[in-house]
């Protein structure tokens, strides 16, 4: 586990307990994999290879303790694929919070769960492989548009 979130070895111990990494890890207990991974060792625990002893979701937050740990690197830009896409709503409202704010960075991301994206300052929406719409979430809902219809059908608003 240590390997996979610090892949250089250049991160303290101290710096596995910063705030926002000491944070991070209540939403990993609270999703269950903390003790999981204290369960198989800690932090020096093995991952597979192809991280087969850990759920979709898991290494989805893996990863995302590995950008935590990683946010002072990054060139203020943090991409993220579907990020989340394989955690519980409540998980993942939590940790788009805390993306937003401590990673103090431009971040794109790409989701299909609208609900994601409802905080983020633009969306683009895609189709065809071409922008059709791009806007703050807020005007995007207030007049008939595609991102309107995916809300709609996605249960964000009625």
């Amino acid at each position: 586990v240590r390997f996979n979130l610090d892949p250089f070895g250049a991160k303290s111990d101290e710096e596995f307990q910063s705030p926002v990494t000491v944070f991070f890890g209540y939403v990993l207990e609270k999703s269950q994999l903390k003790p999981r991974i204290e369960s198989a060792g800690g932090l020096d625990s093995k991952v597979e290879e192809g991280g087969g002893n850990y759920s979709v979701g898991e290494l989805q937050l893996l990863c995302l303790a590995r950008a935590l740990l990683r946010r002072q690197e990054t060139g203020g830009l943090l991409l993220l694929d579907e990020a989340t896409s394989a955690l519980d709503q409540e998980t993942d409202q939590t940790i788009q919070k805390v993306i937003r704010s401590d990673f103090n960075c431009t971040i794109i991301t790409i989701a299909h769960r609208i609900q994601t994206l409802m905080d983020y300052d633009k969306v683009a929406v895609f189709e065809g492989g071409k922008v059709v719409e791009f806007d703050s979430p807020q005007e995007l809902l207030k007049q008939p548009s595609k991102f309107q219809a995916l809300a709609k059908e996605g249960g964000v608003i009625a």
